[in-house]
């Protein structure tokens, strides 16, 4: 079994169902955490689903070709090392909470509300999906979508920081 890159059609899929993935946690966890709601159901599925997809994720990540030095690193020491180096921590640490919160290991609520919200840390891994957009783009040729990207992303901040001061503001 050979390292594969993150252009390969198989990794770049992957990647696309993890921002959905992070798109849902966008949405659902500050929606739980605000309103005290316990996951059921569908959304208890998802956390669930996410668990399973963020742990596969792991061991993908050990097979992702990176870059380093301007480098495409080949082997699979080197690949290792660098993502131990890099974002498996946080991954890990992510994918432990999910599996705490699925378990029910914390009977505290006040202690349940803030995993739920550390579990929000995943959403840090879109500024690595942004680098491999901009490196895809430039591989490519296609330099006017990253303006575009640029532009989207730059809304998308603002309609962010809006909602937080939103939600602030509710909150008080």
């Amino acid at each position: 079994c050979e390292v594969i890159t993150q252009y390969d059609a198989v990794r770049v899929a992957w990647d696309v169902v993890g921002l959905l993935f992070m798109l849902y946690d966008l949405v659902t966890i500050p929606y739980i955490f605000c309103w005290d709601i316990q996951p059921a159901g569908v959304t208890f599925a998802m956390i669930g689903i996410a668990a399973v997809f963020w742990s596969i994720d792991i061991f993908m990540n050990f097979q992702t070709r990176c870059f380093l030095g301007g480098l495409m690193q080949v082997k699979r020491n080197d690949v290792g090392w660098r993502y131990l180096k890099t974002w498996f921590t946080l991954d890990l640490a992510v994918v432990c909470l999910d599996i705490i919160l699925l378990a029910g290991a914390m009977p505290d609520l006040n202690g349940m509300r803030a995993m739920r919200l550390l579990r929000l840390l995943r959403v840090a891994k879109i500024s690595k999906l942004n680098s491999a957009i901009v490196d895809l783009c430039t591989s490519f040729g296609v330099r006017g979508l990253m303006l575009v990207i640029a532009v989207v992303k730059n809304l998308l901040f603002i309609f962010l920081l809006a909602h937080m001061a939103a939600c602030f503001w509710y909150y008080i």
